[in-house]
């Protein structure tokens, strides 16, 4: 995982603690800081991983836990469907975006699948006539 974000996360974290109430922005100041500094060289991917979730559900627990700052823009967003998702983030180049568009190949695999389905994993028939 990329270390910049791991400090994007982290960043937003700290952002969020501030809106903490005052006796609670201390412990969760030194807790945050300490867990990162302590897993700063961290080199295997999936450990990082783990911690990376951890870190990411704390930030969704106090951003569900605290009032959102009147000049804070989180009302509007870039939203992306991942995996049958809905994900706020960024669009990825050079993916197929879900616009009804399909090059040639991958039209005739799709059309080939229904036609499968159609028949119930039967080939179809060679002669048929027209429905009507």
């Amino acid at each position: 995982m990329a270390r910049s974000v791991v400090l994007s996360s982290y960043r937003e974290l700290l952002r969020l603690i501030r809106r903490l109430p005052q006796s609670q922005q201390a412990p969760s100041l030194h807790e945050a800081r300490s867990t990162i500094r302590l897993n700063l060289n961290e080199q295997d991917e999936s450990k990082v991983m783990d911690m990376h979730k951890i870190l990411v559900g704390k930030i969704s627990f106090i951003r569900m836990s605290t009032r959102r700052r009147i000049n804070e823009n989180r009302g509007s967003g870039i939203f992306v469907l991942r995996d049958g998702e809905l994900v706020e983030g960024r669009a990825v180049r050079d993916k197929r975006v879900a616009d009804g568009k399909m090059d040639m190949n991958e039209a005739w695999e799709t059309h080939h699948k229904l036609l499968d389905r159609q028949y119930f994993g039967n080939p179809p028939p060679k002669n048929h006539r027209p429905l009507f």
